[in-house]
């Protein structure tokens, strides 16, 4: 999982243009989000990590359309 440096921020971006397309938020990438990212990438979690928790957050949302809800994504140690 332990890639150059260099292509960190392109990972970064990537997760989270995954995370806003999939979810159909227009986010800022600033720096709590950027830091959020990195931890996400450094705990291991992958893209396809990423992509199956929001695709199964949202099939377990569509029961309740009725409620507002928002997903936080936190890593816990």
């Amino acid at each position: 999982m332990n890639s150059p440096p260099s292509s960190m921020p392109a990972q970064l971006e990537q997760l989270h243009q995954t995370y806003c397309r999939l979810t159909g938020q227009n986010l800022s990438l600033r720096f709590d989000r950027e830091r959020l990212w990195f931890e996400f990438h450094r705990a291991g979690f992958t893209l396809a990590d990423l992509v199956r928790v929001v695709r199964y957050l949202q099939k377990e949302s569509l029961p309740r359309k009725e409620m507002d809800y928002a997903w936080r994504i936190t890593l816990t140690r």
